[in-house]
């Protein structure tokens, strides 16, 4: 084929490649970077999360995959460079996929307590909508898994995760789900972050409720720092880092339950949530009390940015 030729050929196939027995290969990356596709797709999308109780029904097919599973687990961690299902063929090609996506390629994960089946929706071929609820044929085959969805699914279902807790197994499925148009406020409600005795407190002037949220602190971060001070002169590395892991779960845990609390008292009362600017806390007569808290407030407002577009 002469140059002119190849040249047309390529003017003809725009967003595809020519390879050279003259075969059209589709370009994906110059498809997806077009206008109407993608981004025009996602604009008007949100993820959303919702956990579901398994039936009895369905509980034996996860029961005898919970073995299986966790012999596979225990050779992904030891043999990581075994990435691939070919090495798991006891499970289904999705769930040992999904094993090694969330723990084989965590280089941090040691070893697994709790187990979690994941599944990959693959844009539906995995995790199918029907009517109540969802498909899995790889794991259920026609069954129905009933859901109760909070917002209707828009395109298809992201994932789902399976897991056992107190002689129960649930399902958290990720969706897609339409925007709602955002909603007119009837008032505001200021959001004290470094207030005294708790993580954050609420006041609402509209109807004069005060809620203080959150445990104390200050009393909890001087318990941590006596025990902290106590290992570091006896020289205990191991125990002194379980223990700054262990401060730093509990710092997130109730960050996340403030914020969650916070954001649905605002959208059920269509409030509009106001807080101050802790930009310059260390500065003045409040710096005695902050140094004493010590508490992560940036991180409690990041969890107000992700949970304001859900509750929208």
């Amino acid at each position: 084929m002469s140059r002119v030729n190849q040249t047309s050929v390529v003017a003809r196939h725009r967003g595809k490649q020519v390879s050279k027995q003259g075969k059209v290969i589709e370009n994906h990356s110059t498809e997806l970077r077009a206008e109407g596709k993608m981004h025009t797709m996602m604009a008007d999308t949100v993820a959303c999360c919702v956990k579901v109780k398994v039936p009895d029904s369905l509980r034996p097919v996860l029961d005898g995959l919970v073995p299986e599973a966790q012999a596979c687990v225990a050779r992904m961690l030891a043999r990581r460079m075994e990435s691939s299902s070919k090495y798991y063929k006891e499970l289904p090609c999705v769930i040992a996929k999904g094993l090694i996506a969330k723990y084989q390629k965590n280089k941090k994960c040691k070893q697994v307590s709790s187990l979690v089946l994941p599944i990959c929706g693959d844009k539906g071929k995995q995790i199918k909508l029907a009517d109540g609820g969802i498909r899995i044929p790889a794991l259920f085959k026609k069954a129905v898994l009933p859901v109760l969805w909070l917002r209707l699914p828009v395109g298809f279902v992201r994932s789902a995760e399976f897991f056992e807790r107190s002689g129960e197994w649930y399902a958290a499925i990720c969706y897609n789900a339409k925007v709602e148009k955002q909603f007119s406020v009837t008032g505001t409600v200021g959001v004290d972050r470094n207030s005294v005795g708790a993580v954050a407190t609420l006041a609402d002037p509209q109807n004069g409720k005060v809620l203080h949220l959150g445990f104390n602190p200050a009393r909890t971060k001087a318990v941590w720092r006596g025990r902290k001070a106590n290992l570091q002169s006896l020289r205990k590395k191991r125990l002194l880092h379980k223990i700054r892991n262990k401060q730093s779960r509990r710092t997130r845990y109730e960050n996340h339950v403030v914020s969650k609390q916070i954001v649905d008292y605002a959208a059920k009362h269509r409030r509009c949530i106001v807080l101050e600017k802790l930009e310059n806390v260390r500065e003045g007569k409040i710096r005695r009390y902050v140094e004493q808290s010590q508490w992560s407030f940036y991180q409690l407002l990041r969890f107000f940015c992700i949970r304001l577009p859900c509750a929208a």
